[in-house]
């Protein structure tokens, strides 16, 4: 009978200790290319990377014009479907231009543009 209830406090134990877990952001390296790591934070929206002001600003200088539209609306928090619209372009465009800023940025979601570089906005 004892050992059915010590099964039962590991399980207990190991529920409690994944309900914590949860809470928790995970701090690892990213690998942002094949010769870049950052240090950065894994949150449930997405990679948090700790970069400087000054290498989010070079990276933000690399844009195009029209990289630099998209990229200002996706801060605003605008869809890509409504960026389409705003600028009078086309969605698949819309989208390309967002992925280019996501390869340039060094992340890859709209979460995580607005996460990463809200403080610097367009430079």
């Amino acid at each position: 009978m004892s050992l059915g209830g010590d099964y039962l406090q590991v399980d207990i134990i190991i529920r409690l200790f994944l309900r914590l877990k949860s809470f928790f952001h995970t701090y690892v390296n990213i690998n942002i290319s094949n010769d870049m790591t950052v240090p950065g934070v894994i949150t449930p929206y997405g990679k948090m990377v700790y970069f400087s002001s000054e290498e989010k600003k070079i990276f933000v200088k690399s844009l195009t014009a029209w990289e630099m539209d998209v990229y200002l609306l996706l801060l605003e928090g605008y869809t890509v479907m409504e960026i389409s619209h705003k600028l009078h372009i086309g969605y698949i465009v819309a989208n390309k231009y967002q992925k280019s800023i996501c390869r340039k940025l060094k992340i890859n979601t709209r979460s995580e543009i607005i996460m990463n570089y809200r403080d610097i906005g367009a430079g």
